[in-house]
């Protein structure tokens, strides 16, 4: 019988202790008969046996073998239900515990602002701050967290995306508010009480002026015995329940430091996959005194730059972890792949910059890179090249046709910077034909590294190609447009026409 929890154990032991009784014959009803409120029974006596033959004891045997065997199977089906019964508990929230309690406290009372964080209500899915919050000033003010603009919350030494709050209380006025954090998403986390949590709350007036911000520390009931040592987030991430239920698998982690500066560091990255989807989580700690937040940008994937300006923004507030996840289909579409060819993701690489509260960099952009294969495939230069000339080269890789609640289409382009300093792509305002028709289009600048490729996209307007009784790729026989090469310091390099013929 497999090894299991002591509950469990008893339990089943109470099966097999109760299953000696639960075969034996029950007492025929007729022999019982019921008087004044009792029972009695009449034992009839017991007929004389009848000879055994000499195959008998053996068929006894037999049968006794094989209803010890059938038990068998059943207790150790229970045992595997009840061990599964217990993965599913802990994948589904039902064992968090509820019993960790805070004092009322006021965690905020300045300018005639008060905030006071009164009890953790438990409910059947999330964990409720309550808070009241009086405004005795005389202006109109609003209280957020949790939110994009400002999002502090961490509990037990996880900076959390969940505890939303978004409550404006006018001058003079009181109100009662909550936030929320749920079950589910704090188990991901391998959160399975609340031991302690930070609090971060902004406050601003009707026209948005920022009044205050603050980050207030609770200390529940559970604090002191709370154990702060294991890292809960890479083994809740291991789960088998948890990976069951969300189809997903682990193809890649690793415990190596690669970013170390200025007091914060990425400790581990990890890749979770669910089917053509991937999701790049980095734990990244913060050892210093200050909030920071850790900007992302210049995602390449396969050595090719996918986005080159601010990809991600995350807050670690001091002495925390913070878990950056990153969406491989939103730095890049997989259904662009097959145009730079990309068959798998082997790297991610991105720069990482460090800003203070004011949002002001305190750190240069410093590059890191996580390589999920043991070799990165060169990059795909084939396809039309359109130009080749100081020291860059632009090739036409195809047009892609997205469909959504419009259809639009998008010229797809490889720009290679083999220069030894940083360029910049533009286009020119109003320069694209198609066909020889003037038709809008929407395109983003793109800043492209020394040496390095870069996937560069020119959006169709859809439209506009309607005007002109364009409604498949296949009717588009040329495309027009200018761009302008600069360096770095906005200097011109070249000011090209380019033309292709699809």
């Amino acid at each position: 019988m497999k090894n299991l929890p002591r509950f469990v154990s008893i339990v089943l032991a109470i099966i097999l202790t109760c299953g000696c009784s639960i075969l034996e014959p029950v007492p025929d009803q007729s022999d019982v008969t019921q008087n004044e409120g009792t029972t009695t029974s009449t034992v009839k006596p017991v007929d004389e046996p009848s000879a055994v033959s000499e195959e008998e004891p053996e068929k006894i045997k037999d049968a006794a073998e094989a209803i010890k065997n059938d038990i068998t199977d059943a207790v150790n089906q229970i045992a595997d239900s009840i061990e599964n019964a217990i993965n599913d508990i802990s994948s589904e929230g039902t064992i968090f515990s509820k019993t960790g309690k805070i004092d009322e406290t006021v965690i905020y009372d300045i300018y005639g602002i008060k905030i006071i964080a009164n009890e953790i209500e438990y409910k059947d899915y999330t964990a409720d701050l309550k808070l009241t919050i009086e405004n005795n000033t005389n202006i109109d003010l609003s209280f957020l967290a949790g939110v994009l603009a400002y999002s502090c919350n961490s509990i037990n030494g996880y900076m959390v995306d969940s505890g939303y709050l978004n409550c404006d209380v006018n001058a003079g006025k009181k109100a009662k508010a909550a936030l929320s954090f749920d079950y589910d998403s704090l188990l991901i986390y391998g959160i399975t009480e609340i031991a302690d949590l930070e609090i971060g709350i902004k406050i601003s007036d009707s026209d948005y002026n920022d009044v205050d911000q603050i980050v207030y520390p609770l200390k529940t009931t559970l604090a002191a015995s709370h154990d702060y040592t294991p890292d809960y987030f890479q083994t809740a991430i291991r789960n088998k329940a948890l990976m069951n239920q969300y189809s997903y698998t682990i193809p890649y982690s690793n415990n190596e430091t690669i970013y170390d500066q200025n007091g914060i560091s990425i400790v581990c990255e990890t890749l979770l996959s669910k089917g053509s989807e991937s999701l790049l989580l980095l734990e990244a700690k913060n050892s210093t005194a200050e909030t920071v937040d850790l900007e992302t940008s210049h995602i390449c994937i396969n050595g090719i730059n996918v986005q080159s300006y601010t990809y991600s923004s995350h807050t670690i507030n001091p002495g925390k972890t913070c878990i950056m996840d990153l969406t491989t289909e939103y730095m890049m579409d997989s259904s662009l792949y097959p145009y730079f060819g990309i068959n798998s993701i082997e790297s991610i690489s991105m720069n990482i910059t460090q800003k203070n509260a004011n949002y002001e960099s305190i750190t240069s952009p410093q590059k890191i890179t996580v390589q999920l294969a043991d070799n990165v495939s060169p990059v795909d230069d084939s396809g039309t090249e359109i130009y080749n000339q100081n020291g860059v080269r632009i090739i036409y890789k195809g047009i892609y046709e997205e469909e959504g609640f419009s259809i639009y289409y998008h010229a797809e382009f490889l720009i290679i910077n083999s220069n030894g300093f940083e360029i910049c792509i533009n286009d020119e305002y109003n320069s694209l034909s198609v066909n020889d028709y003037m038709v809008h289009s929407w395109n983003m600048s793109k800043d492209v590294s020394q040496n390095e490729a870069c996937a560069y996209e020119y959006d169709l307007s859809e439209s506009s190609l309607k005007e002109i009784g364009i409604t498949s790729p296949d009717q588009i026989e040329k495309i027009e447009f200018q761009i302008e090469i600069t360096d770095s310091n906005y200097n011109t390099i070249d000011n090209p026409v380019l033309v292709i013929y699809p």
